[in-house]
């Protein structure tokens, strides 16, 4: 059952009723010189100033914020799900999401969609590691998490209230404790349907394509 516009006070798990709710928590993280030698000293001066960047399109933010998370997960091993709200393409907000399953993802987003419309944000990011997998690999309702072809990557994907959607992925290649990232091309047209809610926030309608391609997967699920 979808109804992503009606307001709600309760949310509830179908899988066994219980009463959904959601925690937040606030830090305030200051910049300093000593705190800039510290995460210089980890993942590079490039890494950190690709954060302060002037950018002058959706396009070289997508592919600068990317390159500083391939720094980092080569540098600690992991990404986290980090979700960054932007307003003229400066950062104004790095949101930390803390999930168990897809379902608490999706649910989660349509809670942050508020802050888009509080902050003004014009565009968010999203970055962390993902599973992949081509819908014609994928046996009947079957999640890329779950199928044994699927793909391990680091994924970035990007929407903004005037632009079309962006995306980036490298494959994560591990060789026991070691691990390596090859640029990759994702298998068909990424889609984000996570970020619905921002379109809404937005005013604008989800993209055309996400639509006719979700219509195929289903399509090929029932068969």
């Amino acid at each position: 059952m979808i109804g992503h516009e009606w307001p709600r006070t309760l949310t509830v798990s179908l899988a066994d009723g219980a009463k959904v709710e959601f925690e937040s928590k606030s830090e305030l993280v200051k910049i300093d010189a000593a705190k800039r030698a510290s995460l210089t000293d980890r993942y590079g001066e490039r890494t950190f100033e690709a954060l302060t960047r002037d950018y002058k399109s959706d396009a070289e933010l997508a592919v600068g914020y990317f390159m500083v998370a391939q720094a980092m997960f080569l540098r600690d091993g992991y990404h986290r799900s980090i979700l960054l709200l932007f307003r003229d393409r400066k950062l104004i907000r790095p949101i930390e999401i803390r999930t168990d399953n897809t379902q608490q993802k999706y649910i989660v987003m349509r809670q942050l969609a508020d802050e888009v419309t509080k902050s003004g944000a014009d565009a968010a990011i999203m970055i962390g590691e993902v599973w992949i997998a081509r819908s014609d690999q994928l046996k009947p309702y079957e999640r890329p998490a779950d199928s044994p072809v699927r793909t391990e990557g680091v994924s970035l994907d990007m929407v903004s209230k005037n632009g079309e959607p962006l995306n980036r992925f490298a494959k994560i290649v591990r060789d026991g404790e070691k691990v390596a990232l090859v640029d990759s091309e994702i298998p068909g047209v990424a889609l984000s349907h996570a970020f619905a809610p921002f379109y809404k926030a937005w005013g604008r309608p989800i993209p055309k394509v996400w639509i006719d391609i979700e219509r195929i997967v289903f399509a090929t699920a029932k068969k």
